[in-house]
This record gives C-alpha cells, sequence and structure tokens, in this order.
C-alpha cells in the first residue's frame, strides 16, 4: 500500500509540473479600447450601460486605425476614452480582457448631421465603427441577448437602405449572406449590458457607413459627428 501511495504521490507531482510547463500561452497584442463616448444629451451617466452616445463598448475592432462616429450632444462633445485592453476576445465572457494602461493618440474631426445623412436617410441611434475593410454597426441592450443583436442588425439595414438605395429584403438579404453578427460582450453574471455587433464588408454598392462620406479621400482616425 506504501509503494502505491508513493507512486500515486509521484505521478500528481509529474502532472502538476506538466500542467505549469504546458500553462505558457504567447500570442500577439491587438490593443484597442473598451470605452469610448461623448457626454450624453441628459445628465452624467456611468460607462456601463453603454447607450447611443457610446460608453463601455468593448468592440475589439476599436482599436488601431480604426473610425468611430459618435453623435455631439454638447459644444466640444466632451469625448471620453479609457478602458484599454492588449487583447480582448469576443464576448469578453469572464467579464475581463488583458487590461492595460497606455497612450492613444487620436484625430477628431466634425461632421455636419447633413453631411452624413442627406435628406435624413438612414439615420442610426448607436455608434458606428470603420475600418479599412468593413463596417460596423452596434447593439445595445441591457441583459436582454436577442434584441441587443436585433438592435445591431436594424441600425445596419438602416444604412444600407437610406444611405446605399437597398430595399428593406435586399438589405436582410445582404446581412444575412455577406454580415458577420456577433457578440462584444457577453458576461456572466452580467450587470450591465450586453453588446452586439454587425460586421458589413466594404463593397462597391456600400463603400463606406454613410453615402456623405464616400468620395473623402483620406479617413481620420477617429471620428465624431454632429
Amino acid at each position: 500500500m506504501r509503494e502505491e501511495e508513493d507512486a500515486s504521490a509521484i505521478d500528481a507531482a509529474a502532472a502538476t509540473i506538466a500542467r505549469k510547463r504546458r500553462a505558457r500561452i504567447s500570442f500577439p497584442a491587438s490593443p484597442m479600447l473598451g470605452v469610448i463616448a461623448v457626454a450624453p444629451k441628459d445628465e452624467p451617466v456611468s460607462t456601463m450601460p453603454a447607450g447611443p452616445h457610446g460608453g463601455n463598448l468593448d468592440n475589439k475592432l476599436n482599436g488601431i486605425g480604426s473610425t468611430i462616429y459618435l453623435p455631439v450632444n454638447h459644444p466640444g462633445a466632451l469625448l471620453s476614452i479609457g478602458d484599454m485592453h492588449a487583447s480582448q476576445g469576443d464576448g469578453e465572457i469572464s467579464g475581463t480582457g488583458v487590461e492595460i494602461g497606455g497612450d492613444v493618440l487620436l484625430s477628431c474631426h466634425v461632421y455636419k448631421q447633413n453631411c452624413l445623412y442627406p435628406e435624413g436617410a438612414g439615420v442610426c441611434r448607436y455608434p458606428v465603427t470603420e475600418t479599412d475593410t468593413h463596417w460596423v454597426t452596434h447593439g445595445v441592450v441591457i441583459e436582454d441577448i436577442p434584441k441587443t443583436m436585433t438592435v445591431a442588425c436594424d441600425e445596419a439595414s438602416k444604412l444600407l437602405v437610406g444611405q446605399w438605395g437597398f430595399t428593406p429584403e435586399e438589405a436582410f438579404i445582404f446581412l444575412s449572406v455577406r454580415g458577420d453578427l456577433g457578440l462584444c460582450q457577453f458576461c456572466h453574471p452580467d450587470q450591465g449590458t450586453q453588446i452586439a455587433r454587425m460586421v458589413v464588408p466594404k463593397i462597391d454598392a456600400c463603400p463606406k457607413p454613410f453615402r456623405g462620406l464616400w468620395k473623402r479621400t483620406t479617413t481620420p482616425a477617429s471620428g465624431i459627428f454632429s
């Protein structure tokens, strides 16, 4: 019996050492901002829950080189950023990414509403992100996954229909076959917000989120509009 106990102890120690050796995992950093927002219309709010003004969107695509379009509700917009991550997976299921501090270089521009929404077409409620290859709409609903995903889809459909002349049926089909619907934040237990995004590829029929910016030759590092 003693020999069996000694053998078991040796096996357990070996297994522990093996686990420690396997635990060394590395991957490239992909910095992003979890929080980007302007002041809301009515009164000061926490970064959670997020909303039309932005906030804790936790979208990993809000990173280097991205453009984020936010509404301006007050003079100066009162832009706020923070919650930087070196890496974060879609959903941020444990409630945290690789949290870091850092410096952020931003270029801010103001676009008049009639530049982005000619004739009031395709008006979005929530922030829109643009990358080199895609544009992205957000959906934000407190603790309701089906509704937050529906909002992200509706926001993308508004832009396709209002900005680029799709019919509602065409927008639905296009988003179904080429759009990527996913979750930015799906934490448990969740006391804040569930956040979804619809990622729309840039093609000739919809090269940017807003028709008014189509012919611009330069894209700022981040943008806000009024």
